[in-house]
């Protein structure tokens, strides 16, 4: 009885699978998350200046009702007119570059053209590795901070970064502070014009020690935040608090219980209700009657005797789930994990849950990258389960969603309804993505169908969609923050358009903007002086540390992105105006 309790209780599946679907809190984190809890509950005055600077950042709206379409007249094509053009500035180099020296506009000026050149940028790494060689590593890393991580790094520690940050919080702009070592230069996956951010790396997996020491250096930046920029944000990628390989199989795991509520559903009405769960769980499990009729009790929560996919995804945990495999009758079993296997992610999930708290005892939010699709179903599953725990009073966990999943907007309504359930806040950062050559590699690999949207404007129709949940739902609710992370003016016009059309205030809305340091100054600048919030993603580390990160954004700088030779025309232009006379000190 007691077995058939803990499985009752155990059961109920949320896991994004690789098509971005729902999924939910794994029971190996259970432990982990129920201290944080109890220690948050402990330690809520240490985070009371984030609280008040959250309690401006609220919209005040009646309650939603549920997942619901938003009716917004606004024209969100590219030929929506003058509603679109809310911001006049971001074509003025006078706004854009204030705050630069002549010194500063020169560097990224040619910085921005030796980007232009597909050779050096091809070679990046092997000529690297040469320079160390012939001149020295101390006199490459010298010629690196006065050209790119110059550029593109705000500093090696926070008492080097913080100039940088004092000085965007002058313009109006905030932090969201990343450590941007990377554990060595090779480039796993190919260089892909058409990504707005370049992959990262997939930190390399040598041992579990290893993975608490990246743990130290998270906290270090999370402290970072704290002293430096108060109402920032930390960056942290869950590849690097455990074996990547172990995380792509949890996914897999995840995948297979997200495909199971499918299998469940045979009328395809997108409901399981108690008699196809009987006849399907005695087939696919080996339970008896009891046990499957205590399983479906245990998944609706509304005693409707009928689950929806949001029942379904709340309640099953990963190592119940994995029970459940090991005791299928079908090739359900060969995803299960061993009981070392399972350790070694309680372990993981265990650091991201001691991140979570250390974030949520200084006051910091902390903002989980979005990764390749096959990492992605485990992350979200322990982010989703940590926004539960402490996205309470205000959203203090930001998951991130790339618009060019083809399931990214299901993926956006179905968390948003699982935070009204469940009476939390909603945090999200809102990307194109950055794997597309990979992902697509791998899906004509493996014979599966191609996540990623099929043309551009798919990617572009995606993001703009899901920028309309959000912000409906958050007028109608206030309960969620979403942060736009975007390079590409005309999403933000559109943003920006349909923000004015809800009544969305620029401070108290709830509505972020992000690009990263050394980029797209001309959109940054322009919103933080127009009163929106508006961030830079600050990353710092060690020269030799950050040379993988200097390389990508050299890459996502070449000739065939646009935006970047609009920026350095504007730079040229702006330098032209300064030795005329008409500019600011340098």
């Amino acid at each position: 009885m007691a077995a058939r309790s803990c499985l009752s209780r155990g059961l109920a599946v949320v896991m994004r699978g690789q098509d971005g679907a729902a999924r939910h809190l794994p029971a190996m984190a259970c432990a982990a998350t129920t201290a944080a809890r109890t220690k948050t509950g402990t330690n809520k005055g240490q985070a009371c200046s984030l609280r008040r600077w959250a309690s401006t950042t609220s919209t005040t709206a009646s309650s939603a009702t549920g997942v619901f379409n938003a009716d917004v007249n606004v024209d969100l094509s590219a030929e929506g007119g003058p509603q679109l053009r809310e911001l006049q500035g971001f074509d003025d180099p006078a706004i854009a570059f204030e705050s630069k020296s002549i010194g500063e506009l020169a560097r990224a000026y040619v910085v921005f053209g030796l980007c232009r050149s597909r050779s050096l940028v091809k070679h990046s790494a092997s000529l690297y590795e040469l320079s160390n060689k012939i001149l020295g590593r101390a006199a490459t890393a010298a010629a690196l901070r006065a050209t790119f991580f110059g550029h593109f790094c705000a500093g090696e520690d926070e008492d080097s970064i913080r100039p940088t940050v004092q000085l965007l919080q002058a313009h109006g702009i905030g932090g969201i502070l990343d450590y941007a070592a990377e554990s060595d230069l090779g480039v796993e996956e190919p260089y892909d014009p058409t990504s707005v951010n370049q992959p990262a790396q997939v930190p390399k997996y040598t041992s579990e020690s290893d993975c608490d020491s990246r743990v130290a250096i998270f906290k270090d930046c999370i402290l970072a935040v704290r002293n430096v920029t108060p109402e920032g944000f930390a960056a942290i990628k869950v590849t690097a608090l455990g074996d990547p390989k172990l995380l792509r199989r949890v996914s897999q795991a995840i995948t297979a219980a997200r495909n199971l509520f499918q299998e469940f559903d045979t009328d395809n009405d997108g409901t399981v209700s108690l008699t196809e769960f009987r006849a399907n769980a005695k087939r696919v499990f080996d339970l008896n009657q009891r046990d499957v009729d205590e399983l479906f009790a245990a998944l609706d929560s509304d005693q409707s005797e009928v689950l929806d996919y949001v029942e379904w995804s709340n309640t099953l945990r990963v190592a119940q789930m994995m029970k459940l495999m090991q005791q299928s009758n079908g090739p359900l079993a060969k995803e299960s994990l061993s009981n070392e296997e399972l350790e070694l992610v309680k372990n993981m999930f265990q650091r991201l849950t001691t991140l979570a708290t250390h974030a949520a005892d200084n006051g910091v939010r902390l903002m989980i990258d979005a990764e390749q699709s096959y990492f992605q179903p485990a992350i979200d599953n322990v982010v989703l389960s940590l926004q539960e725990i402490y996205n309470r009073e205000f959203p203090a966990i930001f998951n991130t969603y790339q618009a060019y999943l083809k399931s990214s907007l299901t993926s956006v309504q179905h968390d948003i309804e699982r935070a009204r359930r469940h009476g939390y806040h909603f945090g999200a950062k809102i990307v194109r993505g950055a794997y597309m050559v990979a992902e697509r590699e791998r899906a004509a690999k493996l014979g599966l169908d191609d996540p990623i949207h099929d043309t551009l404007q798919d990617t572009h129709n995606s993001y703009d969609s899901i920028a309309k949940y959000i912000l409906t739902h958050q007028a109608r609710a206030g309960n969620s923050e979403v942060l736009f992370a975007t390079h590409n003016q005309l999403s933000i016009e559109k943003v920006t358009a349909l923000m004015k059309s809800l009544g969305l205030d620029r401070q108290t809305g709830g509505v972020y903007f992000g690009q990263l340091l050394g980029m797209a100054d001309h959109l940054t600048f322009t919103l933080g002086q127009s009163n929106y919030k508006a961030y830079k993603y600050v990353p710092y580390g060690q020269v030799h540390e950050v040379v993988p990160y200097l390389i990508r954004r050299a890459q996502e700088n070449g000739d065939m992105l646009g935006g970047t030779a609009k920026e350095r025309a504007m730079i040229g232009t702006e330098l032209r105006s300064r030795f005329r006379g008409g500019a600011p000190a340098p």
